[in-house]
């Protein structure tokens, strides 16, 4: 956790961006704002007191990768937390939405969501196929074991209860949607 908000919240920011845009291959404006605001609102969380007592183990027990390419896809995480509870090794994908979800509406068919500009896949749906590749397809998930859950993480705005609404209830009760956006 400190290597990564060093990176996010110290001089490094530029370099790291710089980095993810020619690892990625997105290098737009609109990308990048994502990056920073995103990542610096996760960065802080991972680092907040109400999750001391939470025992988060990064570094020798595990480790934080931005912009995971899952293998022999071209789907892309946006962060994914590795650790071992010194039972089980496990994964957690976080879909980080830096989205203005303010005028969102819901739709009738699970697994998508009325947007402004359009009917989009849910976030959570996004997360559920992420997990799910890597429960069945990932060799290194199968060698070791390991657990993958995922969750939607919200960074722009408070979570729009649209997307708990109930024809996305069950997948959203799998696939959690969090807020971390500051007032």
């Amino acid at each position: 956790v400190a290597e990564f908000r060093q990176r996010v919240l110290g001089s490094d920011l530029e370099q790291l961006l710089s980095e993810l845009s020619n690892l990625t291959g997105r290098n737009n404006p609109e990308e990048r704002n994502a990056w920073i605001q995103s990542f610096t609102r996760v960065a802080h969380a991972l680092d907040s007191e109400s999750l001391a007592s939470m025992h988060l183990y990064l570094g020798d027990l595990g480790s934080l990768c931005l912009e995971y390419r899952l293998p022999a896809s071209s789907s892309w995480c946006d962060l994914v937390l590795l650790g071992n509870d010194g039972r089980q090794s496990s994964a957690v994908i976080l879909e980080l939405k830096h989205w203005d979800t303010r005028r969102d509406k819901g739709v009738v068919n699970s697994g998508l969501i009325n947007r402004p500009s359009g009917i989009d896949l849910h976030p959570s749906e996004q997360v559920k196929g992420y997990t799910e590749y890597c429960r069945y397809f990932h060799s290194t998930v199968h060698e070791a074991n390991a657990r993958v859950d995922g969750c939607v993480v919200f960074t722009a705005h408070a979570l729009n209860p649209i997307y708990r609404a109930e024809a996305n209830l069950a997948l959203v009760q799998e696939f959690p949607c969090f807020s971390i956006a500051t007032p």
